[in-house]
């Protein structure tokens, strides 16, 4: 008689939240992306909108993707499964919250590290400080 090892895979909530983290992790990048560029093509003089693109499509974007899409997909599939497994419905509740804020704190997080960190080469005249004008001055670094 042979002993058969029962592996148990993991559940369907855990791959759906892994699933749900990549999917908003690639959008989170996506809105990151857009948000640089558009400060890029507004602030800086001297470099065409062709190498612009280039270097954000071929060096930032996947960098930004990479990370978004790692850090949403762990935090989803990892993270969320023990806050959402409660006992009680207030426990459950409780989870559901934690889980939106740090959800929010993830994406504000990226978005802003995305716009605080770049530093042009040359900076147009209305962009005080590297930064376009539309980008709020308390979250400049």
């Amino acid at each position: 008689m042979t002993r058969q090892l029962v592996v148990a895979g993991p559940s369907r909530t855990v791959v759906a939240l892994g699933v749900a983290g990549a999917g908003l992790g690639t959008a989170v990048s996506w809105l990151d992306l857009y948000l640089l560029s558009s400060a890029r093509d507004l602030c800086v003089v001297g470099m065409s909108a062709f190498e612009n693109s280039g270097l954000l499509v071929f060096s930032v974007q996947p960098v930004l993707w990479a990370v978004n899409f790692l850090a949403f997909t762990l935090l989803y599939a990892g993270l969320f499964p023990l806050f959402l497994n409660g006992d009680t419905a207030a426990a459950r509740f409780a989870g559901v919250l934690a889980c939106l804020l740090l959800t929010a704190v993830l994406v504000a997080a990226s978005v802003w590290i995305s716009m605080a960190v770049w530093s042009p080469e040359q900076v147009a005249p209305g962009c005080a400080g590297g930064h376009p004008p539309w980008w709020p001055s308390w979250a400049v670094l």
